[in-house]
């Protein structure tokens, strides 16, 4: 099962530029057919061309219903795979009304009958609560089976910044912790690969804000890889994307440890068979 999380930085339809780039964007984020496609920074008018790109391509979307916050986080899910269970964990700010951090969660049951659950997160906060929420319903759904990744907004070369501390390794320990999730993102505690913020502004201290974590996937073997957005005539966005494999096991012996990770960068091709309209 191949997955890609994405943030789109702020994925729009609102005019005749934007529709190009969201036609660009998700040639991107869709290249190769992935089962399960995460964005998050998907604005309302987006939303309506999302809806008919996952008709036109095979895919179930899931995201918050249409409301007066101006971003979505959106989970896109093949037709191939049965959507068992799903729902949108969001936390608001109350002092200004915008989107603080959203877990959309799906449960599904692939080809060989493995069940398990499927999260796409995007966090502004100091301690996303809706993380909680989201080990609540995996434990209820899929008995506590869980992939789950996306924008955290957390990176462990904050440690040396005294007003970002907070984000950087305590955050982490405090996942590993208090719900168990085991880190399958390229790199390492020492050496983190970057996500954010590549092309043209990667020159502003590049750090690893999206992750990805999993839990109870004994069966699978996981891959996880770094993908630069390519180079278009229209910027698609300033995070690169992860790339998760999940793979079933081989016989015993044969293959690697859960959370076995492959540290990859890759530009790259702007190529994909993939529209949309």
């Amino acid at each position: 099962m191949d997955l890609h999380f994405w943030n789109t930085d702020r994925l729009s339809a609102c005019d005749a530029k934007a529709r190009r780039r969201f036609v660009r964007a998700m040639g991107f984020a869709a290249s190769g057919h992935p089962d399960v496609i995460r964005l998050s920074e998907v604005s309302n008018t987006a939303l309506k061309h999302l809806d008919r790109f996952a008709d036109d391509h095979g895919y179930r979307l899931v995201h918050r219903s249409r409301d007066d916050v101006r971003i979505h986080v959106a989970l896109m899910i093949s037709d191939e795979h049965q959507v068992v269970a799903r729902n949108v964990f969001t936390s608001i700010d109350e002092s200004d009304g915008t989107l603080d951090s959203e877990v959309v969660i799906a449960t599904v049951e692939d080809g060989t009958g493995s069940i398990f659950s499927i999260a796409a997160v995007y966090n502004y906060s100091s301690w996303p609560h809706v993380l909680t929420d989201a080990q609540d319903f995996t434990d209820r759904h899929s008995e506590g089976r869980l992939v789950i990744g996306g924008d955290f907004n957390m990176a462990r070369m904050l440690d040396d910044d005294k007003e970002l501390q907070h984000l950087g390794s305590v955050a982490f320990d405090r996942i590993n912790h208090d719900l168990g999730w085991v880190e399958v993102s390229p790199g390492s505690a020492e050496d983190e690969v970057p996500t954010w913020p590549v092309g043209p502004s990667a020159g502003n201290r590049p750090r690893q804000l999206d992750h990805v974590f999993v839990k109870g996937l004994d069966e699978f073997s996981v891959e996880c890889s770094v993908i630069i957005p390519p180079e278009e005539d229209v910027r698609l966005s300033d995070h690169a994307l992860l790339r998760t494999h999940l793979a079933h096991r081989a016989p015993r012996h044969s293959g690697g440890e859960i959370g076995e990770t492959r540290a990859e960068v890759i530009r790259s091709s702007s190529r994909s068979v993939l529209s949309a309209r």
